[in-house]
């Protein structure tokens, strides 16, 4: 009787898991949202504050050049302001920069995150750390071969995602120079050519972020990422 309900029991245990297989995945996209919406905050600000202190130099600038007229012999107002006016695009570059590279390695976080997730899930042995290649690779690599999900729907936007992971490489490593490889790549540079929101200087093969925008351009198609997958997740695993 007792080995008779024991048996009962771990039957209604292993349906109950399977039926609740994958339920917390949902929490990570909510976890996503606030931080790259507190991220995305702070840009907001950010920019406010830049925008202020253009203004600011620009009045400086004007009324500089009003008691400049009639003597010519003072300072132009680009000399007279020189070190603001480098200083503000410089907090500018390394302010877009930085928050790139931040809002990246939530993105990689994240990733591993989800696929340490999956890998409770599945009741796997092999980690995601234990695969080829780097970063946000291993993880992709992961979920596809050891998890068993087909990423063919998401992989437009890892297109994009691997574009975006060599400027940020650029950035972290090499002050914004791409290497020789990368600065050949046609696909990364038309998408660098045609982002409004990169300078790129072909010649010393420099990138440089100049709005917010792109970052939150990169946050959206990660969050919008993130979402598809976890819905292919969840729906192949049911099958």
């Amino acid at each position: 009787m007792i080995y008779k309900m024991g048996k009962q029991l771990e039957k209604f245990k292993k349906r109950l898991k399977e039926t609740h297989k994958y339920m917390w995945i949902y929490d990570f996209e909510y976890l996503l949202d606030i931080e790259y919406g507190a991220l995305n905050s702070f840009l907001s600000k950010s920019k406010i504050t830049i925008k202020k202190n253009e203004e600011e130099l620009k009045k400086k600038m004007n009324e500089w050049n009003s008691k400049r007229k009639g003597h010519e012999n003072l300072t132009d107002s680009f000399e007279m302001f020189e070190t603001e006016i480098i200083e503000i695009g410089q907090f500018s570059s390394l302010l877009f920069n930085s928050f790139f590279i931040m809002s990246y390695s939530i993105f990689e976080h994240h990733f591993f995150e989800v696929s340490n997730y999956c890998q409770k899930e599945e009741e796997k042995n092999i980690s995601v750390k234990e695969m080829k290649g780097n970063g946000i690779e291993k993880c992709k690599i992961f979920i596809k071969k050891e998890i068993g999900i087909d990423l063919r729907s998401v992989e437009t936007h890892w297109e994009i995602i691997t574009k975006y992971q060599k400027i940020r490489n650029s950035i972290t490593h090499n002050y914004g120079i791409l290497n020789q490889k990368d600065a050949k790549n046609k696909s990364l540079k038309e998408f660098i050519l045609n982002n409004q929101y990169i300078d790129y200087d072909s010649k010393s093969r420099t990138v440089s972020i100049n709005s917010i925008i792109f970052i939150t351009e990169f946050t959206d198609l990660i969050k919008e990422y993130f979402s598809k997958l976890y819905y292919e997740v969840i729906s192949q695993k049911k099958q």
